[in-house]
């Protein structure tokens, strides 16, 4: 099972870029300023998951990162390499949306359990297919 493509909804693309991440790529998390009112959820997800982490004071190369980014509303998309995990969004409606995800890929990586625990590495991105959001009520 790879740990980038269970996710649901499926987003728009996947691209698998080979290799592995061993869980410790994410003991160190930065937030970007413009979207730091999720920093409660990021050490959420840290703490259901059992991982320690610690906040950065500065962005570095490595580590779990959730950056704005120039893109459109809602949209986001997750780079997991060998030696970072970042969560880019370009607004903090993109960012929960991503921070969803991450939730599934974290679960999808410890489900393989401790030997084998470790993220796919690639990237994930996803956007709104519409530019209004609609619900259908079947009666």
């Amino acid at each position: 099972m790879n740990t980038l493509q269970v996710l649901i909804p499926a987003p728009q693309k996947v691209s698998l870029s080979g290799g592995k991440a061993d869980l410790d790529i994410v003991k160190n998390f930065y937030i970007d300023g413009k979207i730091n009112s999720l920093s409660e959820i990021v050490t959420g997800i840290f703490r259901d998951f059992n991982i320690k982490s610690t906040p950065a004071e500065t962005k570095t190369a490595d580590g779990f990162k959730l950056l704005f980014a120039p893109m459109p509303p809602e949209s986001f998309r997750i780079t997991v390499d060998e030696k970072s995990f970042t969560v880019e969004a370009g607004d903090a409606a993109g960012a929960a949306y991503a921070l969803s995800a991450c939730r599934q890929i974290f679960f999808a990586a410890l489900i393989r359990g401790n030997k084998y625990a470790a993220f796919d590495c690639g990237t994930v991105e996803d956007a709104p297919r519409f530019a209004m959001r609609s619900l259908h009520l079947d009666s």
